[in-house]
């Protein structure tokens, strides 16, 4: 090998192990695989369902418990027997026209809605004193000492009702004794929305003695009456069980009731102005064809009250004044409601038994004349 041949083999092999030594020298990273990056799925995630807050549910309406052999009277359910009026007139019908309110207002209602709390089961009377005042007088009842009027308060559901109750009484003499018009009256009880049931008590042994009919009184307060439907509760006479003597086969009894003036002739009550025609109401014992009569108050008012009436069974009749040559007309109990035409009904009194609130509701005049009425006893007077 000449100098050139070997000059250029050991250029050859020192360039090879410079390359060598540069690649080991810079570290040049060997190849590795780079693990590839997870690509995210779609998840589905469900929507939540909204649900609406749930409202209260309104806690249940709880009055004091009531022995019933304490009850000598209940006005609820004996509203008809009273003669309701305004500070201006006496209503014509029972109930009155709650979608025609503007001269007031009152009702019977055995589910009441007392204020925020639930819907109560027991009996009551909701007022409406659009004319300032609604005012409700009751048959005539001879008060013991003792005796005591219950009732709860309240406003109608939420009806924002301010308003004043108050027990007032008609005496024997047709002297009316207003709220705290004397020393024994002080039972006036205010009450407005929020307030909740109230109830309220009256011991009426200051008026022992008297035969009276007792006035349930709503009146408002804040100049706004079309918003204060208000309702006595349970509204009850008490009287202690242990203070009645046990009837006998002959103590007496009482019928009580209201003539329904909606069928009958108008000439007996369409001048709203005027003074209505009276209507003498007379119940006739069916075995011994005695009688007992009364004759309803004055205008507006067709409620009547029968008391001391012997154990039987009773026949109850309305007769008013007939035109022309016909002497009277009649209406009567039938023992259906709505009645037309159908035969005078028969009510079995027991041994002091009270039975009110009978609808004397059947009148000839709209029902043809054809159901059979006992003819009006003689000496009764056509009012």
């Amino acid at each position: 090998m000449n100098t050139k041949d070997r000059y250029m083999a050991i250029r050859n092999l020192l360039g090879a192990g410079l390359l060598g030594l540069l690649l080991t020298t810079c570290g040049l990273p060997a190849t590795t695989e780079i693990p590839a990056t997870p690509v995210p799925t779609s998840t589905f995630t469900p929507i939540p369902t909204l649900t609406p807050a749930l409202s209260p549910t309104p806690e249940p309406f709880t009055p004091p418990a009531i022995d019933p052999a304490w009850v000598l009277f209940d006005f609820a359910t004996n509203m008809c027997t009273a003669r309701w009026g305004n500070s201006l007139v006496w209503f014509e019908l029972c109930p009155a026209n709650r979608s025609d309110p503007q001269g007031g207002f009152y009702a019977f209602l055995d589910q009441p809605g007392v204020e925020s709390l639930a819907a109560s089961d027991l009996p009551a009377i909701t007022v409406l004193p659009t004319q300032g005042a609604v005012f409700g007088e009751f048959p005539p009842i001879l008060i013991q000492a003792g005796d005591i009027f219950q009732a709860t308060i309240a406003c109608e559901g939420d009806a924002p009702c301010n308003v004043s109750f108050a027990l007032e009484y008609m005496d024997q003499n047709g002297t009316y004794h207003p709220n705290a018009n004397d020393g024994i009256w002080p039972w006036e009880w205010r009450h407005q929305a929020g307030d909740g049931p109230v109830t309220i008590a009256a011991d009426l042994s200051g008026l022992a003695g008297l035969r009276v009919q007792l006035v349930l009184a709503v009146r408002d307060r804040d100049g706004d009456p079309e918003s204060n439907y208000a309702l006595w509760v349970q509204p009850l006479l008490l009287r202690d069980p242990s203070t009645r003597p046990a009837p006998t086969s002959q103590t007496p009894g009482a019928i009580s009731g209201f003539v329904a003036m909606a069928g009958a002739p108008p000439y007996l009550y369409d001048d709203p102005g005027s003074v209505h025609a009276l209507v003498v109401v007379v119940a006739i014992n069916q075995q011994t064809g005695a009688y007992q009569y009364d004759t309803t108050g004055e205008a507006y008012s067709y409620a009547f009250t029968l008391p001391d009436l012997p154990p039987g069974n009773y026949w109850v009749v309305a007769y008013a004044q007939g035109v022309g040559d016909v002497e009277y007309v009649t209406a009567a109990y039938t023992g259906a409601s709505p009645s037309c035409g159908q035969a005078t009904g028969t009510i079995h009194l027991l041994p002091g038994q009270e039975i009110g609130n009978v609808p004397v509701n059947d009148w000839q005049w709209t029902c043809g004349g054809t159901a059979d009425r006992p003819a009006k006893p003689a000496d009764v007077p056509i009012p």
